[in-house]
């Protein structure tokens, strides 16, 4: 795996690349989980794709910095597309990221070849997110606690 890190006009985003052949880019959950948990799927993935992941905005390597917002967000993923010169990609989310994936999808198609949202949030009500909000938070490492709480106390842009 090949790191890399993307400057935009909000902060650095960082992530790393693996495999080769058509792109595949990765959206992780959270907000507030590491891009980590999808390393898996990223070495299976590698021996037919070239795959990226990239730790979105809040959580280190990349930047801690706001805003937070699904505007944002999408931002975010063009600039790592274009950093890694992609002009078309798969793009891969897993429930938070699979909602974002859908934003993209609908806001941004040009820079997609596909997409496809794994047990994303947002399908009801409001998607779970008052139930992960809380079990993250229980599962939270004590010294990340205070920076997911800051996160959660963000009033919703959109």
């Amino acid at each position: 795996m090949v790191r890399f890190a993307v400057s935009g006009d909000a902060g650095e985003l960082v992530g790393y690349r693996s495999g080769g052949g058509a792109h595949v880019l990765m959206l992780h959950g959270g907000p507030g989980l590491s891009m980590d948990y999808l390393e898996g799927l990223v070495v299976e993935l590698a021996d037919r794709y070239e795959v990226a992941v990239f730790q979105q905005r809040g959580l280190p390597p990349s930047t801690e910095d706001g805003p937070f917002t699904i505007a944002r967000a999408v931002a975010d993923v063009h600039a790592i597309l274009k950093g890694l010169g992609w002009k078309r990609s798969l793009l891969l989310g897993h429930s938070w990221g699979g909602h974002l994936a859908l934003h993209v999808a609908v806001s941004r198609p040009e820079l997609l070849a596909a997409a496809m949202a794994l047990d994303p949030v947002g399908a009801a009500d409001d998607g779970g997110l008052t139930a992960f909000s809380e079990a993250l938070t229980a599962r939270a490492a004590p010294e990340r606690r205070e920076r997911l709480e800051q996160l959660h106390a963000i009033p919703d842009a959109e």
